[in-house]
């Protein structure tokens, strides 16, 4: 991840954080036979996102603990797919490979004309596939 933008999201984050409660959650699920011990995380929350926790883990019959730890399991698939997507376009950025905006704003100004012009680049690459 790009120093600026991992520092952007800090910075966002530190903003959302004004009465953080800390949370200490254990990350995944453990198999009965799992020798390795568990793992505790610290997570500073805002007080309406512990709230939520409450009320989720009291309709579910599960402890706040719990309930966090499946949401942050179940999040990590998609956020990791996202980050690699990212991180593939900017190095296809980096490469040359992108569009211009030209490009993509005369296409989609033609679009609904009988010159309607065909999307620019390589459409024939295969989009990655969401988890």
């Amino acid at each position: 991840m790009p120093v600026g933008l991992g520092m952007a999201f800090c910075e966002q984050l530190r903003g959302q954080l004004r009465s953080p409660i800390t949370r200490h959650v254990f990350v995944g699920h453990r198999p009965k036979d799992c020798t390795m011990p568990p793992t505790t995380l610290t997570v500073h929350v805002d007080a309406s996102v512990n709230e939520r926790l409450e009320r989720l883990a009291k309709r579910t019959g599960r402890s706040r603990d719990i309930v966090a730890a499946e949401l942050i399991n179940s999040s990590l698939d998609v956020y990791e797919w996202q980050v690699e997507g990212i991180q593939q376009a900017i190095s296809s950025l980096d490469r040359g490979e992108g569009i211009s905006h030209h490009e993509v704003k005369d296409w989609v100004a033609s679009w609904g004309t009988q010159a309607e012009k065909p999307a620019p680049g390589n459409t024939t690459k295969a989009a990655s596939k969401r988890p």
